[in-house]
């Protein structure tokens, strides 16, 4: 599987399921223009590819519709894949099952070890990470309601409150919590969800807009 380190915006000014990138994001995934259908967490859209010269390079812009739907967090950078012909998801998307107590003294005084590295791991593979506790499940929207750690890079680390679809990959961070996670695996985790942790980097994204059109990650 290919895939680049890209930029998502959010606009309003394109058709609901129109998905405008440039033409070198096409390359480097080996996708072609035209239907396809984009993933993001366990949410899933079908979609027209539409190439754009005029973007800047690793951009895609989704319409504000699509968005929604696709439960997408606002316009960030994050990974870009092709899962197979005609299927690309983004991210991926982890959830990370914590305490809550552990999850309001992050709410008060930032993010602390051993979820800075985390938080840069994911950012390493292009994942988007969700930090969440049980009550912050909702499964008739199926939708979880968490904190997204956000900078990084010699910045300090902010984390940003923000609604998310079910995770494609979820992992809790202790017994107490895997015991929760167990009992949200059905019908509050989608049947899906495959444990995961992002305790070491698994791969190496090459940034869309500085590598070559073909640039893809390797492990």
């Amino acid at each position: 599987m290919d895939g680049l380190e890209v930029r998502v915006t959010v606009r309003t000014t394109h058709g609901d399921g129109t998905v405008h990138v440039h033409p070198g994001i096409l390359e480097g995934v080996r996708q072609a223009p035209g239907p396809c259908s984009l993933r993001f967490g366990t949410r899933q859209a079908r979609v027209r590819l539409v190439p754009d010269p005029g973007l800047d390079a690793g951009r895609v812009d989704v319409s504000a519709t699509l968005a929604a739907s696709l439960c997408l967090p606002g316009s960030l950078r994050m990974g870009l894949r092709r899962q197979g012909d005609g299927e690309l998801f983004l991210g991926p998307l982890i959830g990370l099952l914590i305490s809550p107590q552990v999850l309001e003294r992050m709410r008060r005084y930032g993010l602390e070890p051993p979820y800075t590295g985390f938080a840069r791991h994911a950012a390493e593979v292009g994942a988007i990470l969700c930090l969440f506790a049980a009550g912050d499940v909702d499964p008739a929207q199926e939708t979880v309601a968490g904190l997204r750690p956000e900078g990084g890079a010699g910045e300090r680390w902010r984390l940003v409150a923000t609604r998310f679809p079910f995770p494609g990959s979820s992992s809790a961070e202790s017994p107490a919590t895997r015991g929760r996670a167990a009992a949200l695996s059905s019908p509050a985790l989608p049947p899906g969800a495959v444990p995961c942790s992002v305790s070491a980097p698994s791969a190496t994204w090459r940034d869309s807009a500085s590598s070559p059109p073909t640039g893809t990650w390797r492990p």
